[in-house]
């Protein structure tokens, strides 16, 4: 990264900081299947058309989801909501900022745009698939479906918020 680069993101976290996320960003209350799922029984398969919504939070790398995906089912994937990139209000289907250009070869998923909600298997970058606002899961996938909002893998720190993604098994 340049100096002039550098020197940009030192005083935009700066002024991040001190502008801080509105209430705006917060992420959504944590429903009944985020506490039973994630942290007590594991990842759990979804019956034929039942829907379950999940919280992905704008800063962790992965959001483990409890959901586990099965190879020969069907899934779609539907988010709403807005997260935070540094008080940047964003919802899941991401955006195009010239401004970070030079360093957008260090997204997380090169192909996806700044703040698009991805999600993957196992917490594996190799099995990623772009949802944004609305997605088919693509078949073969296997594991526990986990997401993240699509930034560069060291800016993190500066996310706030989450959106409320909802996942169907629709075959």
């Amino acid at each position: 990264m340049g100096k002039r680069c550098g020197i940009w993101l030192a005083v935009g976290l700066a002024a991040a900081l001190a502008q801080g996320c509105s209430a705006h960003c917060q992420p959504p209350p944590t429903t009944p299947w985020d506490v039973a799922i994630r942290s007590i029984h594991g990842a759990r398969g979804l019956a034929l058309e039942q829907a379950v919504a999940v919280t992905v939070a704008a800063r962790p790398k992965w959001n483990k989801t409890g959901i586990q995906l099965v190879k020969d089912q069907e899934y779609s994937i539907i988010a709403k909501g807005d997260w935070c990139d540094a008080g940047t209000h964003q919802g899941p289907a991401g955006r195009v900022d010239p401004r970070f250009r030079s360093v957008e070869r260090w997204r997380r998923k090169k192909d996806a745009k700044w703040f698009e909600l991805v999600c993957a298997t196992n917490s594996d970058l190799e099995t990623s698939f772009i949802v944004g606002e609305a997605a088919k899961v693509p078949p073969g996938q296997s594991g526990e479906l986990t997401c993240f909002a699509n930034d560069l893998g060291v800016a993190y720190g500066n996310n706030s918020g989450g959106i409320t993604m909802t996942v169907t098994r629709t075959k």
